[in-house]
């Protein structure tokens, strides 16, 4: 039994969801209406890379039902399991996709790593390096394989770029497994094949770079937020101290309009979420209560005075008036995980909780994207995935997104 869902040889899209959730939007209809199930197949069953190939769907006018044939009962009983038995036949042969599959148009590409938790993504001049809660991995560019890049049994939180004529790499990490001593920000300018330690007094939940400012880092502590201004050398507290508990500030982000706005995301001791905001580069903050647990705070590259943020469990959320005070953007019972604008497209990367019976709960990948500030937001199919826990840009200006266990995966809309 599935909650809130029709029996398994429906016609719609069978994915166990809580029965208050609305279903997916489909790509010409609002919320609640339900795409068809699609059959995908490979678009290139050629490729040899060593990587799962790209699938492509039919769009709707390629979906053919026949109708019902009018007749005895017994045949029309021949009939009904005929389909159910091609519906089953369909699933097993389209592992990678179920009737939440990808829309026409749409192409998924897998890039591999799969088996690992992908904590950070960050494509650079020398790769696609990919954040694990046992090390960091670099995809060469044409290489087409992942290999390790250092910092082994560390746990990856966050990956910074430091711009200049010799580029710098800087990787938050924090306790790893085995290994629970090691946290910290290492740097690179060797493309990962050596690491210097820049901070290891700290365990840093979160790192961001100030554009506006050369030099200027800022780190998110258990409850505390910390600023650098040589490139991450030395550290001073500039909220909450070394002593401040809570669930983390995981997330920071840095007005884009260089008016000295900073926001970071988290929780309280108490699982309060919290985002707080500075006016001033980091000098002084203001403690703004949200609705549920922040996962990612994110700055608008047009207004320098919005600011979004993802919710766990309570989909997206926006502020006009650079962050006092908040309304909900996207209405939807996903946990966000990661923010990104892409051109002038905002997606929201993150997963659904729901409850199978005999099976446990599941957590997919969700995937929403935003056209406009004032217009509304639009799921996008996905492969069968599990849940999307970050997600880049990479230089060709694609998103690609990495997901708990399913690997890295590139999307091309």
């Amino acid at each position: 039994m599935v909650f809130g869902h029709r029996p398994w040889f429906s016609s719609d899209v069978v994915w166990p969801r809580f029965a208050s959730h609305p279903g997916p939007p489909s790509r010409s209809g609002g919320i609640g209406s339900r795409p068809a199930r699609r059959a995908c197949v490979p678009s290139n069953p050629a490729d040899i890379r060593g990587r799962r190939p790209p699938w492509t769907c039919p769009g709707p006018a390629d979906v053919r039902v026949p109708l019902v044939p009018r007749g005895p009962i017994s045949t029309r009983r021949t009939f009904h399991a005929w389909l159910r038995a091609t519906a089953v036949l369909s699933s097993l042969l389209c592992t990678a996709c179920s009737g939440h599959g990808p829309a026409e148009g749409d192409q998924w590409d897998s890039l591999g790593l799969t088996g690992h938790r992908i904590t950070a993504l960050r494509d650079t001049d020398w790769g696609l390096f990919a954040g694990t809660p046992t090390g960091l991995f670099r995809l060469e560019p044409g290489s087409g394989g992942w290999e390790a890049a250092g910092l082994d049994n560390r746990a990856v939180s966050e990956i910074v770029v430091l711009p200049g004529t010799s580029p710098r790499l800087l990787v938050a990490v924090g306790p790893g497994v085995p290994d629970t001593s090691r946290a910290g920000i290492f740097a690179s300018e060797d493309a990962g094949r050596t690491w210097a330690a820049v901070n290891q007094q700290y365990w840093p939940w979160s790192l961001a770079l100030d554009p506006g400012k050369n030099g200027r880092l800022f780190m998110g502590g258990s409850y505390s937020v910390l600023r650098s201004e040589d490139y991450g050398a030395t550290w001073e507290f500039v909220f909450g101290s070394a002593d401040s508990r809570g669930g983390g500030i995981g997330s920071i982000t840095v007005s884009a309009a260089g008016a000295g706005r900073v926001w970071a995301g988290g929780q309280t001791a108490f699982e309060a979420g919290v985002v707080l905001l500075s006016e001033n580069g980091g000098s002084a903050w203001d403690v703004v209560l949200a609705r549920g647990p922040v996962n990612v705070v994110l700055s608008d590259p047009v207004s320098g005075s919005r600011v979004w943020a993802g919710i766990g469990g309570g989909g997206v959320d926006r502020s006009d008036d650079a962050g006092r005070t908040w309304r909900n953007s996207l209405a939807a019972k996903v946990w966000v995980h990661e923010l990104v604008f892409l051109d002038d497209l905002l997606y929201a990367v993150g997963r659904e909780t729901s409850f199978v019976e005999g099976q446990g709960f599941r957590e997919p990948l969700r995937l929403f994207r935003l056209d406009s500030p004032d217009g509304g937001w639009q799921e996008v199919a996905t492969p069968e995935l599990p849940a999307g826990l970050s997600a880049t840009v990479d230089q060709n200006g694609y998103l690609v997104i990495g997901t708990n266990g399913g690997g890295v995966w590139r999307f091309v809309p």
